[in-house]
């Protein structure tokens, strides 16, 4: 008999109804070819099996390569020795037994899990788990510090991750891990200790420009993400819809984001408008809202949106002190309101000889401008 033609069509029919496996409740990962035998963790050589379809795999590799597949299939029911561990009726019994108890197995794991009561999950085990690698670790013994076939391992771990095959690399994966953690973070929240200590190791990776979302794949991710948060799946989206008239009379019904994307508003315009802080915006206006007409030269100072009503001292490199508000300093001393802006807000140390007080003498080459500046 061809078992291997039999291993194949099977193979390829299971393949087909993988997604049942899982549905059905409980599956086993099952190497299509043994890692014995060569076979690696990649994702073609990897599917998922009933215990039923799992036992009959191996007994099918078994029969194909015999010695050592022997092994692998008797460690899943248990050797009795002699022929009656590989007769036929033998076997079938078996395959519905293993089936059966891994099944059982498994749920037992799964209520227990779910009450807290395998050891695994106790702080004490934990605690040992820690002590005893820690203490690995400062002996050279840790699987991790091995010479040759840890290295090799590590090799192996590497590559597999630059080539994005690593289970933690998948969609799943990650959707799994961040679940876990979240559930973690939320049954222990870290104190304040713990956060500044992560505050600092974060900001000295910062500097040392070691944060993932430096490198050029995070940011290129974070892109990414970015853009899949815009419109509707954005945390701020609003979804109220309002009623806009234009000077003519017509009327629209739009979404805050719809004002940009159909009527071409900028974001900032619509916000504006949606607060109330203009009553029109390239000819539109909210329904019954009353649509005011304002000269420019109203919409400075304390009347302005965007006035700041904070008070800052500012310094001239001469000695100069002068103290009022960002417009303040604007109009008495004529100088752009930009320019005035950026100093405000430290885009630029100095403009025209002033600096901010608070952030003190700005440490600048001493160019021929600012020669004169001080001769002067």
């Amino acid at each position: 008999m061809d078992y291997q033609k039999i291993y194949t069509a099977f193979i390829a029919d299971r393949r087909t109804t993988e997604h049942l496996a899982e549905i059905l409740g409980y599956s086993e990962k099952h190497h299509i070819v043994p890692r014995s035998l060569g076979g690696g963790n990649e994702p073609s050589n990897l599917i998922r099996l009933t215990p039923e379809d799992h036992f009959f795999a191996h007994l099918l590799l078994a029969k194909i390569h015999g010695g050592k597949l022997w092994y692998a299939l008797r460690s899943m029911y248990g050797d009795p020795g002699g022929r009656r561990g590989q007769s036929e009726g033998y076997l079938r019994r078996r395959r519905k037994a293993y089936a059966r108890s891994r099944k059982g197995f498994a749920q037992v794991l799964r209520q227990r899990f779910e009450a807290g009561e395998l050891y695994v999950q106790t702080p004490e085990f934990r605690a040992a788990s820690s002590a005893r690698q820690k203490a690995q670790v400062a002996a050279g013994t840790h699987h991790t510090q091995r010479p040759g076939a840890s290295a090799a391992q590590r090799a192996a771990i590497l590559a597999l991750g630059a080539e994005g095959r690593l289970w933690g690399q998948s969609e799943e994966g990650r959707k799994h891990m961040s679940k876990k953690l979240r559930e973690w973070w939320e049954a222990n929240p870290a104190t304040e200790a713990q956060r500044a200590v992560i505050g600092a190791r974060s900001k000295a990776m910062a500097a040392e420009g070691r944060l993932y979302v430096q490198s050029p794949e995070g940011r290129e991710k974070v892109r990414q993400w970015a853009k899949s948060q815009c419109g509707e799946k954005a945390t701020r989206f609003v979804p109220t819809v309002h009623t806009l008239v234009d000077a003519a009379g017509a009327t629209v019904r739009v979404t805050q984001l719809e004002m940009n994307t159909k009527l071409g508003l900028t974001r900032p315009l619509a916000n504006l408008l949606v607060k109330g802080k203009i009553s029109t915006a390239k000819g539109w206006s909210i329904k019954g809202v009353e649509r005011k007409t304002l000269e420019r030269k109203t919409l400075v100072g304390e009347k302005h949106h965007m006035y700041r009503p904070e008070v800052h001292e500012f310094r001239h490199v001469k000695g100069e002190v002068f103290v009022g508000t960002q417009f303040q300093f604007s109009e008495a001393m004529k100088f752009g309101r930009p320019a005035v802006s950026n100093l405000v807000r430290g885009h630029i140390a100095v403009t025209k000889g002033w600096y901010m007080a608070a952030a003190g003498f700005p440490e600048l080459k001493m160019g021929s401008r600012w020669a004169k500046l001080l001769e002067n």
